[in-house]
């Protein structure tokens, strides 16, 4: 059947066993169904002997929107994030949308994004300030990257891609973007490839100003050309 993770965060699980993940969402398990991630938080993960959380699926979609993985770990030589579709076969198969990837611990990039026989897209995403790297793709061909923010673009080469940059985020202390940065009202709605979601990951509104902003959280606030707010 399907599984569906929305609002929630995921903190502090630990495996020190090399055949266990602590977060684990779909994998093999799920047969059939679609893997749907929304506006969920993974936060302080660690693993010493696998990757700290595992999203997969063997026969029908992943959906990751609007969430952050954060000072996530592994010990063990791998990602400490994995998003990976083992069997779907087809077209579009896996959305990674509106996704912040930043401080998160290992020897290996911080988050392994893996096809082999359908396409992935990541779309409005941060990859940013990891140790060991930010981001592996491990079927390139098989990917599309669009409108999102690395830290090295030499991390998505051969993938299918366009309106990629790289400007540091300007993060404030939640891993949310400040007034200033770059990347606000940057993002694009996807349509008709993707749909937006509805809410940032904390629950404000996606669209909020000109255009959505890049990465997990969407800045609420107006900005105004004198730095006054109008009066009536």
């Amino acid at each position: 059947g399907s599984i569906t993770l929305n609002a929630l965060t995921i903190a502090n699980m630990l495996s020190d066993n090399q055949h266990s993940v602590p977060v684990a969402i779909g994998a093999l398990a799920n047969s059939m169904g679609s893997v749907s991630v929304r506006n969920t938080s993974f936060f302080g993960n660690v693993s010493t002997g696998n990757q700290a959380v595992h999203i997969g699926n063997s026969q029908g979609s992943i959906l990751v929107q609007d969430s952050i993985f954060a000072e996530n770990g592994s010990f063990a030589g791998v990602s400490p994030a994995e998003v990976a579709n083992f069997g779907t076969s087809g077209s579009l198969c896996t959305e990674v949308i509106n996704v912040t990837v930043r401080q998160n611990n290992s020897s290996s990039p911080a988050m392994e994004v893996r096809n082999a026989s359908c396409q992935s897209l990541l779309a409005n995403d941060i990859f940013w300030g990891n140790n060991g790297g930010n981001i592996a793709v491990v079927f390139a061909a098989m990917t599309g990257v669009v409108n999102s923010d690395f830290e090295d673009l030499g991390e998505v080469s051969g993938t299918a891609s366009s309106g990629l940059i790289s400007l540091d985020p300007q993060f404030n202390s939640e891993g949310g973007l400040r007034d200033a940065s770059p990347l606000r009202d940057a993002g694009i709605d996807g349509v008709p490839v993707f749909s937006l979601g509805a809410y940032d990951v904390i629950g404000n509104p996606r669209e909020f100003g000109n255009a959505p902003d890049i990465g997990a959280f969407e800045i609420q606030e107006f900005i105004f050309a004198n730095s006054f707010e109008p009066t009536n």
